[in-house]
């Protein structure tokens, strides 16, 4: 199965947005397992903004990150304590633009148990 998805994702052409807004990028981290599974993040009921919502590691890109990729694994390192060199990149979705107006860029990697 997880060869089949990296079959996908290297021939998908992702498309891009040519809206103007803030960036930002999540990872969706299969943990490599005999059943693979997402892992997903919820966020603390005391933040301002997304609280107690269940989504993937991410945010808003950073002056200093080079690209998105960087911000997802970043972001990733932050909030669920992945280093970055645990991820096997696997490829990369079709931006979208979220309920809070951020073009987001998600990213799909493979993560250890």
């Amino acid at each position: 199965m997880l060869e089949k998805l990296r079959e996908r994702l290297q021939a998908h052409r992702p498309s891009r947005l040519t809206l103007r807004l803030a960036e930002a990028a999540v990872l969706m981290p299969i943990v490599d397992r005999p059943e693979p599974t997402l892992l997903f993040t919820r966020r603390a009921a005391h933040l301002n903004t997304h609280s107690g919502q269940v989504a993937f590691p991410g945010g808003k890109r950073e002056a200093q990150d080079p690209d998105l990729l960087t911000t997802a694994l970043r972001e990733s390192e932050e909030e669920i304590a992945l280093p970055p060199h645990h991820v096997q990149l696997l490829g990369r979705l079709s931006e979208v633009v979220s309920l809070h107006g951020l073009r987001v860029t998600p990213y799909v990697g493979l993560i250890p148990p």
